[in-house]
């Protein structure tokens, strides 16, 4: 996929500024029982820079360890099933000024602990003064408090 901005000051603006990212992940309700209960987990990614970025790769792999994952989303619609939040959630291309949002549903796994504290990871590529970058970022960390004995 190729990704674009069709404004050329933005363009040459863009090759002077690094990436400006913001990353988020929060969690409702942040108490779940096992028995009956699902939290919903999501995940923001908004990219304030003047130029697009790529290969943008979200990924939240120590929730596989407590938790059931299901009914996972991009923006809405269904990711790919050979997608997953160990190996990674693709986005080709954020333009400018855009956002995407992944979303999933949890319940909790037989000898969940009480309290499941992580943080979810994304890479993405941009140019920089004329070279190609890549950055790792990480997400604040989500507490979701468990009814577990």
């Amino acid at each position: 996929m190729i990704c674009s901005d069709n404004n050329a000051k933005n363009r040459k603006a863009a090759a002077c500024e690094p990436a400006r990212v913001f990353f988020s992940k929060s969690v409702q309700p942040e108490r779940l029982c096992p028995c009956c209960s699902t939290a919903r987990y999501a995940i923001t990614i908004e990219n304030y820079s003047k130029a697009a970025i790529t290969d943008v790769t979200i990924r939240d792999p120590s929730v596989s360890c407590f938790l059931s994952v299901s009914n996972l989303r991009l923006n809405g619609a269904p990711v790919p099933a050979s997608q997953n939040l160990l190996s990674g959630v693709l986005i080709p291309c954020m333009p400018s000024l855009s956002g995407a949002r992944v979303t999933f549903d949890a319940r909790l796994l037989p000898g969940a602990p009480r309290r499941i504290t992580n943080m979810a990871e994304a890479a993405y590529c941009y140019s920089f003064g004329g070279n190609a970058a890549v950055k790792k970022i990480r997400s604040p960390e989500t507490i979701l408090e468990t009814c577990a004995p």
